[in-house]
């Protein structure tokens, strides 16, 4: 199986509470493999299964629990 993966920068994430809610709902979803995020940097890191999800609609997934979501690039300040 081939993966894809991309670290998101993330906004309105206050504590690990809210990193642990986005890794569960994205987690359940089909595809997935990974998603382990890290409150103090504001990021997650996704890996999935191309078949079944896609950068953008796992960003919509996250946006639609409330966060923002932009794919993250070394240089970043945020």
């Amino acid at each position: 199986m081939t993966s894809q993966s991309l670290t998101y920068s993330l906004d309105g994430v206050n504590c690990a509470g809210c990193i642990s809610k986005i890794e569960t709902q994205i987690g359940k979803l089909q595809g997935v493999i990974l998603a382990r995020g890290n409150a103090s940097a504001h990021r997650i890191r996704l890996v999935w299964d191309p078949v079944h999800q896609n950068a953008d609609t796992l960003a919509d997934h996250i946006r639609a629990m409330g966060y923002g979501a932009l794919p993250f690039h070394a240089g970043d300040t945020a």
